[in-house]
């Protein structure tokens, strides 16, 4: 007996091959959802873990703030104390100053003959009013004060005659300007370093 194939070969072949197509397709489809799942779940994973490193530097931020704040209020103290230095020297170097215009107006001062009833120094002015007993000691004593280092120039303002304890005396008023040799000297030595 003959069989007849009535299904037609060429049409089964094509309908394996697209089942087979169809088959591969998917199995591909998955692999590609399995791996796009694997990518997300690691992306995640990922994020997670930026996310947690992210608030541990926020937190560390946070305490570097306090820090940071208390340097900054620290650099305001130093400020603050390297200006009360710088006055404090300045005051310092005036009253040695001061202390040397003293000392020498003294050391110069005939007391046998003159004496001073003021003596004022504001800045770099410097102002004697006293009595003597002739203008030849005012001159002397004016001569002597320009030989002090602290005291630049001295001028003679006033010069009268006036009575004193029943005796004819020279009432006088000097005015001078005054420095500091230290500092001229500290200077030069600044300007010779640089």
């Amino acid at each position: 007996m003959l069989k007849i194939n009535l299904l037609p070969i060429r049409q089964l072949e094509k309908r394996i091959k697209a089942r087979n197509e169809m088959i591969a397709a998917a199995i591909v489809f998955i692999t590609v959802l399995v791996f796009l799942g694997f990518a997300v779940v690691l992306l995640k994973n990922q994020v997670g873990a930026l996310d947690k490193e992210n608030k541990r530097l926020a937190r560390e931020i946070k305490k570097y703030d306090a820090v940071l704040a208390e340097v900054k209020s620290l650099e305001e103290e130093k400020k603050l104390f390297q200006t009360k230095i710088r006055i404090i020297d300045r005051l310092e170097g005036e009253s040695l100053r001061t202390v040397h215009i003293v000392d020498d107006v003294a050391k110069f001062l005939d007391s046998n003959r003159m004496w001073l009833t003021t003596l004022d120094q504001k800045d770099a002015s410097l102002t004697l009013e006293g009595f003597a007993l002739d203008n030849q000691t005012v001159a002397q004593f004016m001569d002597e004060l320009k030989k002090s280092p602290y005291i630049v120039s001295v001028d003679l303002t006033e010069s009268a005659l006036k009575e004193y304890a029943e005796k004819d005396l020279k009432l006088f008023k000097m005015r001078g300007k005054i420095t500091d040799p230290r500092a001229s000297k500290e200077s030069v030595e600044e300007e010779t370093t640089n």
